[in-house]
């Protein structure tokens, strides 16, 4: 029995050069940019405004709009 060719992309592989990969660890998020602490009475309060369809995400404060990086909700920022 004759073998039947498999069809779809047969053939060598051309390998692509990869990009160097990062040596230095990133460096970690700093929390002091998005709550503000009251030490005396014990309250966090966020300084970004969160997304309303999310409901708990930030929103990324840009010059002209505000976005939600998980679900992609904008608000645009009135012109001064």
């Amino acid at each position: 029995m004759a073998k039947k060719k498999k069809s779809g992309g047969g053939g060598e592989s051309k390998s692509k050069s990869q990009k160097p990969r990062r040596t230095t660890p990133k460096p970690p998020v700093k929390l002091y940019k998005f709550y503000k602490v009251d030490y005396d009475s014990g309250k966090i309060e966020r300084m970004h405004p969160t997304c309303p369809r999310c409901r708990g995400n930030f929103f990324a404060v840009h010059q002209d709009r505000k976005s939600c990086g998980d679900c992609g909700y904008t608000e645009f920022v009135a012109a001064k």
